[in-house]
């Protein structure tokens, strides 16, 4: 039990990593910066939460099919975590776009407001990677896959500090966006957690064939 755990639980501190790395490095640009990313992390996780909550459903459907040598049923659930994101990012998206007209109304200062509304918009182009991310990453807990989890989030995590490095202050010739930098950085860094656990749930899904999830089964 705690073979499969330790990388899980690192994963979810690594999760939670990266919104508070956007709030440390955006704090050099300015106060109000700082306000502005916490605010649109908050109201992103708020409404991106419950997606991913629906989709915690899969950790027991494959996870029973799993044990039950069931691996077709395996991929089978995968595919319907994958129609069911789709299937939430227009009423989701929606949802994070109501607050844009909003915020002026919660009485947020005007000087916040000109950084949480740029970092929620590029937060908002990430919300399709991050619940595909969400169901490959139950499909392969449950089929005992923990360590690549790991790998895709501490690795993703140094991606974004270093987007944040080039976007947010503008090295390497990138122009100097400050919060909306960082927004910006998180989203390729979710684009690329759901690249990296797509291949290793192709990995797993073809080890079948060389008896590598059997041996799994039997362990």
């Amino acid at each position: 039990m705690f073979r499969l755990a330790w990388p899980v639980v690192l994963a979810e501190i690594g999760w939670m990593m990266m919104g508070v790395v956007d709030t440390i490095m955006v704090g050099r640009v300015s106060p109000e910066a700082i306000g502005g990313v916490s605010i649109g992390s908050v109201l992103h996780f708020t409404v991106a939460v419950f997606g991913m909550g629906v989709l915690l459903g899969l950790d027991t459907l494959v996870s029973q099919a799993f044990g039950g040598r069931r691996l077709d049923e395996c991929h089978a659930w995968l595919l319907h975590g994958i129609y069911l994101s789709l299937g939430l990012l227009l009423p989701l998206t929606f949802l994070l776009w109501l607050f844009f007209p909003l915020l002026p109304a919660w009485g947020i200062h005007p000087a916040v407001l000109h950084d949480a509304i740029p970092y929620l918009k590029a937060l908002n182009w990430g919300l399709l990677p991050l619940l595909l991310f969400c169901s490959f990453r139950r499909y392969l807990q449950a089929m005992n896959q923990v360590k690549p989890i790991l790998f895709a989030m501490i690795s993703a995590n140094l991606m974004n500090a270093f987007g944040n490095w080039v976007l947010i202050f503008g090295r390497l010739g990138a122009p100097a966006m400050g919060a909306e930098g960082a927004g910006w950085s998180t989203t390729v860094s979710r684009v690329y957690m759901m690249i990296v656990l797509n291949g290793c749930h192709r990995v797993a899904r073809t080890s079948r064939t060389h008896g590598i999830v059997a041996d799994s089964l039997e362990a």
